[in-house]
């Protein structure tokens, strides 16, 4: 019923319960014993009716009904024993895989994003986790009860006639192939369901998401459209994996019918010639027909495991993904901020054209750059690959004469404070999102940096200040006053390199303005990199750096730059026109 293929995937899922020896132990005792003792139910008959009816025993027949109780009794209460211990295992199990799922997916490098919708990793672990329950819950419990409940009937049968048994077990084999081809069958539809699972997760996080654009461009078409696609690519694959399923059952059904006529005729020829008592060929019938409902049960939950192998494969797959490279041993306790960027190329990961084309840049201690250029220049690039989301195709980033890549991630980052364009912040209080990744900042170093980054005075006006849940991404408060959150909380972090990605871009020119002035205050003693938005706001900037086509094509401040009337002059010029 299992490809052998497959051993290795459920041996590592099984390998998550082993970590609970006891537990597992105990309860795959009571559910194997569980199993063996309903089977001894049937053997019952043989005794019952030899000693009860035939023989006429009386003392056999005063026992008998508590004998029966007795056997009921111990069934259930070991079944309830295994089906709970199990359970008990297998959601910690479930806890632990998605626990180190969340995990590995917040250290997947950016190239993985960029791979891959939002939708997919939600899938991931929400469906395919979901599917793997199947192999370590009740689907096992079953698997180990009928297994063990199959082999006390095939115990029964042969203790009853062993002629009879072996005459089953010749026709076994057919109902094999059948199993094993729905087995195959089963596990291809639930590959292609996770699959399409990942879509369908994507465009409902998309609907979601962009419902007020879905609005005002009056999309309903469209999205209708795609969901209906998908959700009917879904509802395909079910029926496919309904019927694969169900047709097993009744075909499985059918041939150990044909097993039983079989039998009944072989059994009468032995009866007459009193080769078998009418107590051991009811039993070995009984055994044959309990035989239907243990079968049924493994058949039907073969769908169940297959869905959960493909499950496992799929959670399997994100646990083994690299995560992001740090080969970096050194740790800077202190930075002077001295970056430079020699003969750096970079190419974006399925594209055949550098997105940086061999620049050469250095930038002093303590100094503010700013980036310029068109859309699509290079610019988010360049700052991309020194906040270490990518690595360099060719050449080197260095940070104080050290190679970034040389230092240990973690304290690199801890050196650079980050601002980007797109802003996220979480579902919390802004207290918690200005003084996200640390609990040590104060209340007041946290009001300082709101200060500075103009966001005190609308935080104050809220009812609850600081304390004020902001919904999620901040769907509570305006663009502006998302933006300057984030940037609170690169100014809190105080790292001696500061990064923003037009940080200010959804800032009206009187918010914009009175951030630039704090920042003109406290880039003093930090490594600036801004990347603007609105070139007038970065005339102060020490240094001004010109991007074009993924090249630096000018170097300077704004007075040098204006007079060389080059390419940051034009786009100056530009500038002021749209203001204007």
């Amino acid at each position: 019923m299992v490809k052998n293929e497959s051993f290795q995937l459920y041996r590592r899922i099984l390998s998550y319960s082993f970590k609970y020896p006891a537990i597992l132990i105990a309860a795959l005792t009571c559910v194997i014993l569980g199993g063996f003792a309903e089977a001894g139910l049937f053997w019952l008959l043989k005794p019952i009716l030899d000693e009860g009816f035939v023989q006429k025993n009386s003392l056999f027949i005063k026992v008998m009904p508590w004998l029966v109780v007795g056997a009921f009794v111990c069934t259930s209460t070991l079944s309830f024993a295994g089906s709970f211990g199990m359970q008990w295992i297998s959601q910690r199990v479930i806890t632990l895989l998605r626990l180190q799922m969340y995990n590995k997916m917040l250290h997947l490098p950016q190239t993985e994003y960029d791979k891959h919708s939002t939708g997919y990793f939600i899938s991931k672990l929400t469906f395919d986790i979901a599917q793997l329950m199947a192999v370590s819950s009740m689907t096992l419990v079953s698997i180990i009860k009928d297994s063990a409940m199959i082999i006390g009937l095939i115990a029964v049968m042969f203790f009853s006639s062993w002629k009879i048994t072996l005459l089953v077990f010749l026709m076994a084999p057919v109902l094999y192939i059948v199993l094993r081809y729905v087995s195959k069958r089963l596990r291809g539809i639930a590959r292609r369901m996770q699959e399409h699972m990942g879509e369908f997760n994507h465009i409902l996080e998309e609907g979601i998401r962009g419902q007020k654009e879905i609005k005002l461009f009056n999309a309903y078409e469209r999205m209708d459209s795609q969901f209906a696609k998908v959700n009917k690519h879904l509802r395909q694959l079910s029926m496919k994996s309904l019927v694969a399923s169900q047709m097993a059952s009744p075909i499985s059904q059918v041939f150990l019918v044909l097993f039983i006529a079989v039998v009944i005729w072989y059994a009468s020829s032995q009866a007459s010639a009193d080769e078998i008592t009418i107590g051991s060929f009811l039993s070995l019938l009984a055994a044959m027909v309990g035989m239907l409902t243990p079968i049924k049960r493994l058949v039907s939950v073969n769908e169940a495991l297959q869905r959960g192998a493909a499950g496992a494969e799929s959670v399997f797959a994100i646990l083994d993904a690299d995560a992001e490279v740090d080969k970096g041993i050194e740790k800077l306790d202190k930075i002077q901020g001295k970056i430079e960027f020699k003969n750096v190329k970079f190419r974006y990961e399925g594209s055949n054209e550098l997105a940086i084309k061999g620049i050469s840049l250095e930038i002093t201690p303590k100094e503010t750059v700013a980036l310029v250029g068109a859309s699509g220049s290079g610019k988010s690039t360049f700052a991309n690959l020194l906040s270490r989301f990518y690595i360099p195709t060719e050449g080197e980033i260095t940070l104080d004469g050290h190679n970034i890549n040389d230092i240990n991630l973690d304290n690199y980052r801890s050196h650079v404070g980050y601002v980007g364009q797109h802003v996220i912040l979480f579902a919390d209080t802004i207290a918690n999102n200005i003084s996200f990744g640390n609990k040590t900042f104060t209340r007041k170093e946290i009001e300082q940096a709101a200060k500075y980054a103009n966001a005190s005075d609308f935080i104050e006006a809220l009812p609850d200040g600081y304390d004020t849940i902001i919904g999620e991404n901040g769907t509570k408060l305006s663009g502006g006053q998302r933006q300057r959150i984030a940037i609170a909380r690169a100014l809190l972090k105080d790292a001696p390199i500061l990064i923003f990605d037009e940080a200010t871009s959804s800032l009206d020119n009187e918010s914009e303005y009175a951030i630039q002035k704090a920042l003109k205050v406290l880039s003093a003693e930090k490594t600036t990199i801004i990347i603007a938005h609105r070139l007038s706001t970065i005339e102060h900037a020490d240094k001004i750096v010109v991007f074009s086509h993924g090249e630096i094509v000018e170097v300077g401040d704004h007075r040098s730059l204006l007079e060389k009337d080059g390419y940051y002059a034009k786009l100056y010029r530009v500038d002021k026109d749209e203001l204007s």
